[in-house]
């Protein structure tokens, strides 16, 4: 593998390890809150990523330390976009089913590239476009637009599209500071900052107490949530973003998520309309085309430049 796929590939793979985080969440409601589970994840991905760091890099590990004031609150709001999201996303589901509010949030690709052409002057290019109409005709069908057939909670919907849209923010910020910031500082702040931002709220919603009422099998999923969905996507991502644009990362990112609507879908039973089956499919052709534009872009790059 050619170092100009490396983007690419750290994108698929952090892909698929948020096939997960939808199961791994609604698996765990009855032993503890969505955000309390988001509260572990990235406590556990805090104490991960230094060891990460140790066998990899231990060279990084000062560069962390010694962070400067504006390092630290660019880091802050950025972790605060995403501790956001995260949490009105998955809090959703108390209200409506897992699988509609995670097809929902898979709508940020549209705004992302409506933020990124705004704040980031990033250009519609024939790679983004055609994924994003596909993207919208899926939205189209998993929202039920024009069939009178939308009966879902407005409280989840609300809490699902509020989540999308601050995620979207989040991947546009995440493409501007990866520009100026080293990466591995960069995803180790955000790790702490998130797991301090979402343990504010789990403290005052009274979740604590639950802690101590977990059983071991809670604690090995949280584990592997805090490692395989968490740690490994965003050390992937901390790096893919700063390389390629953010709206093609939007979309690349979504193959994840439709998989894991599938894997919920089955273990928890929810219902898969014929609807929701049309917008996931867009969805997946819109991964498709993405991917394959750019992999033929980079693959063309790479021989311009040893001609």
């Amino acid at each position: 593998m050619k170092n100009n796929h490396l983007p690419l590939l750290l994108t698929l793979i952090a892909s698929l390890c948020f096939v997960f985080p939808t199961t791994f969440v609604k698996f765990l409601m009855n032993d503890i809150s969505p955000v309390g589970s988001l509260t572990l994840r990235f406590f556990i991905a805090a104490l991960g990523f230094p060891l990460f760091l140790l066998i990899f890099n231990r060279k990084k590990i000062k560069n962390i330390i010694y962070s400067t004031k504006e390092e630290l609150a660019h880091f802050a709001l950025l972790s605060l976009l995403l501790s956001a999201s995260l949490a009105l996303a998955f809090t959703a589901y108390y209200f409506i089913a897992a699988n509609k509010a995670t097809l929902i949030f898979l709508m940020y690709p549209i705004f992302d590239s409506i933020f990124a052409w705004i704040f980031l002057r990033e250009k519609m290019t024939t790679a983004t476009i055609p994924p994003l109409i596909l993207t919208c005709i899926g939205a189209y069908f998993i929202l039920g637009i024009g069939n009178g057939n939308d009966q879902g909670n407005i409280i989840g919907y609300t809490l699902a599209l509020i989540g999308m849209l601050l995620f979207a923010a989040y991947l546009v910020m995440s493409r501007s500071v990866g520009k100026h910031y080293d990466y591995y500082k960069r995803t180790a702040w955000l790790f702490i900052y998130s797991f301090f931002f979402l343990s504010i709220i789990f403290f005052f919603t009274g979740g604590i107490e639950t802690l101590f009422l977990l059983p071991g099998k809670s604690w090995v999923v949280l584990l592997i949530f805090g490692v395989v969905s968490t740690l490994i996507p965003y050390v992937c991502l901390s790096y893919s973003t700063a390389k390629m644009t953010s709206s093609l990362v939007s979309v690349i990112i979504n193959l994840g998520p439709v998989l894991g609507i599938a894997l919920v879908s089955y273990i928890f039973n929810e219902p898969f309309t014929k609807n929701m089956w049309i917008g996931a499919t867009c969805i997946l052709l819109a991964f498709a085309i993405c991917t394959l534009t750019e992999w033929k872009a980079e693959n063309k790059h790479w021989k311009h430049l040893h001609h």
